[in-house]
């Protein structure tokens, strides 16, 4: 797995960063700290990745409108909250939304239907992959300085782990996909 990820690593980073991309992140941020990817190449495919899905999103949104938001997310009551958080705190919302799982492609698309403006939005995007990419990041660095305490067993053992969790998550959004693009 660590091949495949040495292989196609930084492209995968930008991908899963778009999506879910924690997984991803701190995955190529240990191996960054192992000195088979650079930290700061590693930080800006995660940092695009997310901005630019999230913008793609809300503008995707605000050209769809209301009801393809609605059925996309699959009648999803956390919309309904979301949508109730935007009007209360607007643009923390979004900030602080990448750490809510599953609901980060969603947070845009309800700011863009909930008629936040584009520049408004632009910003808290912004600020918001600054702030998740600036908190998982060194995350993963430091994982790895504490894999190196480890022996080369339980390293292999732990990078293992952070490339299947990885894998499951891709598959899981791939599955997703396909489930909505069939109904």
């Amino acid at each position: 797995m660590e091949e495949f990820y040495l292989r196609f690593g930084y492209l995968m980073i930008f991908v899963v960063a778009a999506i879910e991309g924690e997984g991803a992140l701190v995955a190529g941020a240990v191996l960054s700290q192992r000195g088979h990817m650079s930290f700061g190449v590693v930080v800006i495919c995660s940092f695009l990745g997310t901005f630019l899905v999230a913008e793609g999103m809300f503008h995707l949104a605000k050209w769809k409108g209301r009801a393809w938001v609605l059925k996309k997310a699959g009648g999803d009551p956390r919309l309904l909250r979301i949508e109730r958080w935007l009007n209360k705190r607007g643009g923390p919302l979004l900030l602080f939304g990448r750490f809510m799982w599953g609901m980060r492609i969603w947070i845009p698309a309800v700011c863009a239907v909930g008629g936040m403006p584009a520049k408004k939005f632009f910003l808290w995007n912004i600020a918001g992959a600054i702030v998740w990419t600036a908190i998982v990041a060194p995350v993963g660095y430091f994982f790895g300085e504490a894999l190196e305490a480890l022996d080369p067993q339980m390293q292999t053992a732990a990078l293992a782990v952070v490339a299947a969790l990885t894998l499951l998550v891709v598959v899981s959004v791939l599955r997703q996909a396909r489930k909505e693009a069939n109904r």
